[in-house]
Formats: C-alpha cells, sequence, structure tokens
C-alpha cells in the first residue's frame, strides 16, 4: 500500500506525508494526530507557500554495491540519525536466492552502509517493507524515512 502511495508523488502537485513510524500495529490509524498534522502543514508550507524548508524525511536516491555491501544514497537526509542513538533499524538484504536477512546498517553521512555476514554479495535492499516495522532513521528535523525497495520479484517472508 505505501509503495503505490508513494507512486502517486510522479503526479504534479502531490505530496505524501510519511507516517511509518506513526500508529501501531492494529491500527495503523495514530491516535495522536499532531504528528500527521505538523508534517502536512510543512508539506503545504513548501509546496503551496515556497517556504524554505525540510518538509520531507530522507528519500532513497540510489544503492551502489561497495564489495560485500550495499550503500544506500538518500535526499532529504541533512543530520541524517536515529531517533534512539542504535543503528538503523528495518533493512533487509537479499542475493539471488531472494531470501531475505536483517541488515547491518551503519549511517555515514547522508547515507546507510548495509551488509550482512550471511550474505556475501548482496543485490537487492528493501527498507521498512513490513506492515508495521520498527523505524528509527530521520533526517536532522526528525523527519521518517521514507519505505522502499530495490528489486521488483513477488515479496517473501523477512527474517
Amino acid at each position: 500500500m505505501r509503495e503505490s502511495q508513494l507512486k502517486a508523488l510522479k503526479l504534479q502537485n502531490t505530496g505524501v506525508a510519511n507516517t511509518i513510524d506513526l500508529g501501531d500495529l492494529k491500527d495503523v490509524h495514530p491516535k495522536d494526530k499532531l504528528p500527521l498534522t505538523q508534517r502536512l502543514a510543512l508539506l503545504a508550507a513548501y509546496n503551496t507557500l515556497g517556504q524554505n524548508i525540510e518538509a520531507q524525511g530522507p528519500k532513497m536516491k540510489k544503492v551502489k554495491a561497495r564489495g560485500n555491501s550495499l550503500v544506500v544514497y538518500f535526499e532529504h537526509a541533512d543530520g541524517l540519525k536515529t531517533t534512539d542513538g542504535e543503528a538503523p533499524a528495518a533493512f533487509w538484504l537479499s542475493d539471488d536466492s531472494k531470501q531475505w536477512l536483517n541488515a547491518e546498517a551503519v549511517i555515514k553521512e547522508q547515507r546507510v552502509v548495509l551488509k550482512s555476514t550471511e550474505i556475501k554479495k548482496p543485490l537487492y535492499v528493501r527498507y521498512a517493507f513490513a506492515g508495521k516495522p520498527r523505524v528509527n532513521l530521520v533526517n536532522e528535523v526528525e523527519l521518517p524515512a521514507y519505505p522502499f525497495r530495490t528489486d521488483q520479484f513477488a515479496p517473501k517472508s523477512t527474517k
């Protein structure tokens, strides 16, 4: 569903307020509406009023293979960090086997370096590609990273 919603951004005059970090497993509609309305207000201020502010969370720009790692480059990623000071969560890697494994993730400036001891040559990455993932990756204004994937094959369960 989130992937389909993000495709709407290809249309002129559209925006998506990312709420991947809000709500809970049994109810995706957050009870606390303030963070949602703040994010929508940021989008309106930027897109409609032309204010020079950051209104979006980090978005995957490209992914490059580096040895046994994948490096994810982001836009809207000034001050890239986690909300809890831990390693970035909700990243998964796969190779040609199409089996998904949790990735070890490290922030390096405006990018995240991913690897897994169980995958020698990772080819694909997914971020927050689950029903209600535990996410913690944000930019300097605390806006969460948007979910993404680099593969196009049918979903299999993640570990």
